[in-house]
């Protein structure tokens, strides 16, 4: 009887959860500067603009500490990139971390 209560509560939740609608967030490459200040999308301009100057370059007769000197620029960039386009951008929770949450709320109460 137990065997019949977990598989039948196992294949409840498992209907629950429908992978074929869950969709995937597109991401696109636009920066959205609507709420920045205009120093700090003058800024955000001019990385772009650095980075298309870096990928128009030459690298072929540069040195290796000139490459790698560029690579660490790209990579400070895109990390600078990413910290404003995500700071401030809330809390994101896995559908397994909300199951769990909410097992143990059941659990407590």
């Amino acid at each position: 009887m137990k065997k019949l209560t977990a598989i039948l509560a196992s294949v409840i939740l498992l209907l629950l959860v429908d992978p074929m609608n869950l969709k995937a967030m597109k991401t696109s490459n636009i920066v959205v500067t609507a709420n920045m200040d205009s120093v700090e999308s003058a800024k955000v301009n001019a990385s772009i603009l650095r980075l298309e100057a870096i990928k128009a370059m030459d690298r072929s007769k540069m040195t290796f500490s000139e490459k790698r000197a560029l690579r660490k620029e790209v990579k400070a960039i895109k990390k600078d990139d990413d910290y404003r386009r995500h700071s401030g951008s809330g809390i994101y929770l896995s559908v397994g971390a909300v199951i769990i949450i909410i097992l143990l709320l059941l659990l407590i109460f």
